[in-house]
């Protein structure tokens, strides 16, 4: 029963009490082996030293790492009364680094006080010195990327001019409680490192501007963030965000958000206040639904939305009026989003939108007809059976994939695509092209053309006269032959005896010739 488990103060030699970041989970493995090791790491994290210079006392007995830490498991072994106060004593071991840093940043002691830019990138190191923050006060720029990092020191907030910092691939799972302190910060690399949460103190980084945290263990961020009101681009790529803080609308100058890789099943009602943001990533989240207030977004141009499980749009998408790419792929989608399908500010703008790889049956007839400005389409990868006829008003189309669906003919209004590049129609059950795109004069801006899977007749090809059709016929062709000729599933039929020969008019062909 570890209610009735006290937890023990932890003290410095100069008497001040260790705050601990995770009480709570210490309280609940008291009992266990190994919890002079968890208080060890946490108590490292709280003073930004190294677990191994940390030795935790108590009584006058030297804790084992592999020993518990509840005072009644003490007690029975005759160190700790129960009139004693449990107060683990935690003496730190002196700082190997503290007469290296002239050698770290290759000045004298004295030039330490002057240094701007300091550049400590792949030197393998695991900390840094304890007075790492008071010896460089005019320090600007700070590079430590690809070292062994697991903390940083408590002086680190000490560095009150630093603005730029490069912290990546390390190993840090904490930062300093007064993080926050760097007030002059304006760009932040941590990205590929162990963070599992940012100090409440991180939203007093007021003219902080880029940060990249991609590759960490953040699972949710605190509510201050929303005061970074000069935070342009934030990354947050392959994290273990859940959900976003209620204040994140008020990041009003933000224009670049990266939260592709996550486990966000929403986003904030707040969100459409981000009212610089334009571009948005979101793939590879658990998306259902987004907010209604997303039609707000008047400066967004590009939306990555794919791998989610979307099954429909809200309709005030259709006021985006600066959307220009817009990523649906591998979403849960049965129906054409009506926010896109009529003649809407969105759909007028839009230039490339991807749908492949959902559930889509059938387009209506006013489907595509007011998407004018669309210059790439990708519909592969669905159940399409046919295409409508207003097709051929998208005449700025350059790019169009279709392959992999059930398709069964084409429109005829696909031979008035004027500029159309490029046509991937892989893998469905064409058996001929519409006479649109059949004279050597159609579809004069083709470049490529791919049929292959698709059931066309032997022959076919002649009735083709446009160049770049003609030969995806016949390289359509050609592969049905090959595949039919060394089809892998066909059991092996085998050789005829001389005793198994037939005739046919007088000639002993073989059963089976």
């Amino acid at each position: 029963d570890t209610s009735a488990t006290m937890l023990p103060s932890f003290l410095l030699l100069s008497g001040e009490e260790v705050p601990l970041c995770a009480r709570g989970t210490l309280a609940s493995a008291l009992l266990c082996p190994g919890a002079v090791a968890l208080a060890r790491e946490q108590l490292s994290v709280a003073l930004g030293l190294h677990p191994g210079r940390l030795e935790l006392v108590l009584e006058g007995t030297v804790l084992d790492d592999r020993d518990c830490l509840a005072a009644e498991f003490w007690s029975s072994k005759g160190v700790l009364s129960k009139s004693d106060e449990f107060v683990v004593q935690v003496c730190i071991a002196p700082d190997p680094l503290e007469r290296q840093l002239p050698e770290l940043t290759g000045r004298r002691e004295e030039e330490l006080e002057t240094l701007k830019d300091l550049n400590l990138k792949e030197r393998e190191l695991e900390t840094l010195p304890d007075a790492f923050g008071s010896k460089l006060p005019n320090l600007r720029k700070l590079r430590v990327s690809n070292n062994a990092l697991r903390l940083l020191p408590r002086s680190f907030g000490q560095l009150s001019k630093l603005e730029q910092v490069w912290m990546d691939d390390n190993h840090i799972r904490h930062l300093p409680p007064d993080f926050g302190a760097l007030r002059k910060l304006t760009a932040l690399q941590l990205e590929q490192n162990a963070l599992e949460a940012l100090p409440e103190s991180f939203g007093q980084l007021a003219p902080l501007q880029s940060v990249c945290l991609d590759c960490n263990c953040l699972r949710s961020l605190p509510q201050s963030i929303g005061q970074l009101r000069s935070l342009q681009k934030l990354r947050l790529v392959k994290n273990d965000l859940e959900q976003l803080p209620s204040t994140f609308g008020s990041l009003t100058a933000l224009r670049e958000l990266w939260l592709s890789g996550n486990k966000l099943t929403s986003l904030p009602p707040s969100f459409g206040q981000l009212s610089s943001l334009q571009q948005l990533r979101l793939a590879r989240n658990r998306l259902k639904a987004l907010p209604e207030s997303i039609g707000d977004l008047k400066a967004l141009k590009m939306m990555y939305l794919e791998e989610n499980i979307l099954d429909a749009l809200p309709d005030s998408m259709s006021n985006l009026v600066a959307l220009r790419a817009l990523n649906l792929e591998s979403n849960c989608f049965r129906k054409f989003p009506s926010c896109l399908a009529a003649r809407t500010a969105v759909s007028m703008t839009l230039e490339k939108l991807w749908l492949g790889f959902n559930s889509l049956a059938d387009l209506s007839d006013d489907s595509l007809a007011g998407l004018t400005a669309l210059v790439e389409l990708g519909l592969n990868r669905n159940q399409l059976s046919a295409v409508p006829q207003g097709l051929g008003e998208i005449r700025k189309l350059q790019l169009l994939y279709l392959t992999g669906n059930q398709l069964q003919g084409l429109p005829e209004t696909l031979g008035q695509l004027p500029v159309l590049r490029m046509l991937w129609l892989d893998d469905n059950k064409l058996t001929a092209l519409p006479q649109s795109c059949l004279s050597a004069a159609a579809l004069p801006s083709l470049q490529l053309a791919r049929l292959n899977g698709n059931p066309f007749a032997a022959g076919s090809e002649a009735e083709v006269m446009q160049p770049v059709l003609q030969k995806a016929v016949q390289e359509c062709l050609a592969a049905a032959a090959d595949a039919a000729a060394e089809d892998p599933e066909a059991p092996a039929k085998p050789k005829a005896s001389n005793d198994e020969l037939q005739t046919k008019d007088g000639n002993p062909f073989a059963a089976g010739s």
